[in-house]
């Protein structure tokens, strides 16, 4: 296939036949008065699917030019009865085929093909720059503790931060008696745990905990997470119902009992295996896993660090590679935007079509007087028809209602359709601004370099005088 030449500057006004063609093309499929049909809607979704037709077309146009011929003659002379069939007979996009490729349906998609896969990109990136954050937010289990911390009010510090007596011994135990039946249980520092221990060998709970002497304190006081600044995780303060902390933080520690009691024993916080973390560390990978204010680690704050800053960097580079991207597919292919120029700062009096292209087909090409300018659209004001709309649809009310007398009824029709012929070029004013498109791009590069060597403003201004 010949590939599309983009140095092509026949613009929309010498394609009326392709344009005809894409018209005839959603329209093929009627209403039969059998009705719709399954081969209708196929044949329909067929036509719909999106084809490589610009690279296709090319040769054809090529040859319409060359032998200044109509390019249903030239597709005819190849064997196809008319554009529509033509263009069935173009292969589609492949899956894979390279975004470049869709620069014929405009620079749009490709722009956003490109973005979708930056987005894919970006959350991989995220992902990978947040594993380890998930895996200490996973090694923890302690978002129970909110259950118990003391918020201060209007802020985050339980009551232990400032206050130094929170852990102490509160000199009873509320009936909490503990396995051994005890009454004095936890009601000043002491190894209550020992002789339950020794007497339960064999039970899997048992740890280091064992040897450890505590005393039950309030629920202000901390129950740190497992971490560095914690010297053995047996030593960690553990809640005891809802109203009672199992505290080691005021207690002496007997380093030879420990040594000689509960040397084989593994050092685990008190009733650990009684926690289970299977769906903590599966579905809460949050900040929270950490419980309230036990959050030093800096690890996550340094990898998040490092994810908004590539982020912002991602950003940026992606914006000027969509910029790139836009400039190249429109250098690549032609589009009818390629033969348009927006106008402003129009006399607002000025309506008509003609009058706008005729300046341009006598000023917009320096020595030239008969530019072609395809069509001229202009960009009306439509709040100064309101008026006239209002008016036009009551008359339309009372004509449809036939409530109206028969001398009333031929006036009303009358003013209908003289507001009707007249109402784009008598009632309406425009905005000033107006797309003027040219047969041939080479036109309006001239008209844009014109302009810009006036700097523009100085166009405009001898625009508006002339009309």
């Amino acid at each position: 296939m010949v590939k599309f030449d983009p140095d092509i500057e026949e613009g929309p006004g010498t394609t009326e036949d392709v344009r005809a063609a894409l018209r005839k093309r959603t329209s093929t499929i009627n209403a039969h008065k059998s009705g719709l049909t399954l081969e209708m809607f196929e044949t329909w979704t067929d036509q719909c699917r999106v084809r490589k037709v610009h690279e296709e077309f090319a040769p054809f146009a090529h040859a319409a030019e060359e032998e200044n011929k109509p390019v249903d003659e030239v597709l005819a002379e190849q064997g196809y009865n008319n554009m529509d069939e033509f263009m069935r007979e173009c292969p589609r996009f492949p899956i894979s085929c390279p975004l470049a490729d869709l620069g014929e349906l405009g620079s749009g998609f490709v722009m956003y093909f490109h973005l979708l896969r930056f987005f894919v990109v970006i959350l991989l990136g995220l992902v990978l720059l947040s594993l380890p954050a998930l895996v200490i937010y996973a090694a923890e289990d302690s978002i129970v503790l909110y259950y118990w911390h003391q918020w201060k009010k209007g802020g985050w510090l339980s009551d232990n931060e400032d206050d130094p007596e929170a852990c102490s011994c509160l000199g009873y135990n509320l009936g909490t008696t503990g396995n051994s039946g005890n009454a004095s249980y936890g009601t000043s520092c002491g190894v209550w745990d020992l002789e339950w221990c020794l007497a339960n060998l064999d039970s899997p709970d048992l740890g280091k905990w064992c040897c450890r002497s505590w005393c039950f304190a309030g629920t202000s006081c901390q129950v740190p997470k497992l971490s560095a600044t914690l010297a053995s995780p047996s030593l960690a303060n553990e809640h005891v119902g809802d109203e009672l902390v199992r505290a080691t933080t005021e207690c002496e520690q007997d380093a030879a009992l420990l040594a000689e009691a509960c040397a084989e024993l593994p050092d685990v916080r008190y009733g650990e295996t009684d926690r289970t973390s299977l769906f903590t560390w599966k579905i809460w990978l949050t900040p929270g896993n950490l419980g309230p204010n036990q959050g030093d680690n800096e690890t996550p704050l340094v990898f998040y660090l490092v994810a908004v800053v590539a982020l912002c960097f991602a950003t940026m580079g992606m914006s000027n590679f969509l910029q790139y991207t836009e400039f190249k597919v429109d250098e690549k292919v032609r589009m009818p935007c390629d033969f348009a120029i927006l106008v402003t700062g129009l006399p607002k009096e000025v309506t008509s079509e003609r009058e706008i292209a005729k300046f341009f087909e006598e000023h917009a090409v320096q020595g030239q007087h008969d530019t072609k300018v395809t069509s001229v659209v202009i960009g009306w004001n439509m709040a100064s028809a309101n008026a006239k709309q209002r008016e036009l649809a009551r008359l339309r009310k009372q004509v449809e209602k036939g409530d109206l007398a028969e001398e009333d009824l031929a006036n009303a029709k009358k003013r209908i359709a003289e507001l009707r012929d007249g109402f784009f070029h008598s009632e309406l004013t425009s905005d000033g601004v107006a797309v003027v498109v040219f047969r041939w791009r080479s036109d309006l590069l001239a008209c844009v370099d014109r302009c810009a060597l006036a700097f523009f403003g100085a166009c405009l201004f001898s625009l508006s005088l002339s009309l």
